[in-house]
């Protein structure tokens, strides 16, 4: 019978050491395969945004070029009463809204029965827009539209919902119906406070159409 020879184990404790020095060092390279991994997709994700960002500046700067040629004659005058149309910058589209000033209601300037124009209470913005200037000095307007809303202390939402209908750029408190947004135009033609005032400012708003 053959004589079976067992191979003799190292029961020396540096094998050990070495074998779990090894695992050690494939679990740390292994993390840092996933660390590298996890950063490169954020760094492409951010890459994307700025680039993103840069396309909509250039889109803005490139459209608003030719809305200004356009209503110097320089091709088919747009709307100006808020009509939201399309534009195409670098195979993009975005929706662009103008309207000149005159047919907006003034935050500063509307009396009553234009401010009713609002999906809010008049006489509530009445009180704020009081509350709001009796802080500042006499004739003062805050810089922005936006900084306008929300220290008259329009909420977000509202001053989302509220932001296409207002200004603080016209000559009067009044409004022009034919140039007044669609969703007030036919309510505005039954105020008194109408002025036929136009030409001289328009808000612009561009933004990404929204995809199918």
């Amino acid at each position: 019978m053959p004589q079976l020879l067992a191979t003799p184990v190292d029961r020396s404790p540096h094998g050990g050491i070495v074998l779990l020095t090894t695992l050690i060092g494939l679990m740390l390279l292994s993390s840092m395969v996933v660390t590298l991994q996890v950063r490169t997709q954020a760094a492409v994700q951010v890459l994307a945004r700025l680039e993103s960002r840069h396309v909509d500046a250039m889109a803005t700067t490139a459209i608003l070029r030719r809305l200004t040629a356009r209503l110097d004659g320089n091709g088919p005058r747009p709307p100006l009463d808020g009509t939201v149309r399309q534009e195409i910058f670098a195979g993009r589209s975005f929706d662009v809204r103008l309207t000149d000033v005159e047919g907006l209601i003034d935050l500063y300037l509307a009396p009553e029965e234009v401010l009713a124009l609002l999906p809010v209470p008049a006489l509530q913005v009445i009180a704020m827009r009081e509350s709001a200037l009796a802080t500042v000095p006499a004739g003062m307007r805050f810089l922005t539209i936006n900084q306008t809303m929300a220290r008259f202390g329009f909420d977000a939402a509202t001053r989302q919902a509220i932001m296409p209908l207002v200004t603080q750029d016209a000559r009067t408190g009044q409004i022009n119906p034919a140039l007044a947004p669609e969703s007030i135009r036919a309510e505005s033609r039954r105020t008194e406070a109408q002025d036929v005032a136009s030409g001289q400012s328009a808000t612009v708003a561009i933004s990404r159409s929204p995809q199918p």
